[in-house]
């Protein structure tokens, strides 16, 4: 079983800011998981944009590996569980609305 992730990021309707969609592919099935508004995120989920940047390394979210990066580090800090089983079991058990920050 292979396991891939990514944010889909799209600036948001206010002009300002951007939504972020988790999206997580198993098998090659991809499903989506809205998050809401970019910083409303991070502050849900316990980040900031400084220590986001720190580790992944760059700022640059449109780049593919950091935008990888960007979302297994936010798999990482949903739980204490390695961030693969997170990810299935979000893939498995979540609706598409149930990480939402919003």
């Amino acid at each position: 079983m292979e396991i891939k992730a990514s944010v889909r990021i799209a600036p948001n309707g206010y002009g300002f800011g951007h939504d972020w969609t988790l999206v997580i592919e198993k098998d090659g099935l991809p499903r989506t998981f809205w998050l809401g508004q970019d910083v409303k995120y991070c502050h849900r989920a316990g980040l900031d944009p400084v220590s986001i940047v720190a580790a992944l390394g760059s700022n640059d979210l449109k780049d593919p590996k950091i935008n990888e990066q960007l979302a297994w580090l936010i798999m990482e800090n949903l739980s204490d569980e390695d961030p693969e089983e997170v990810a299935e079991k979000i893939y498995d058990n979540l609706e598409a609305w149930e990480l939402s920050c919003e």
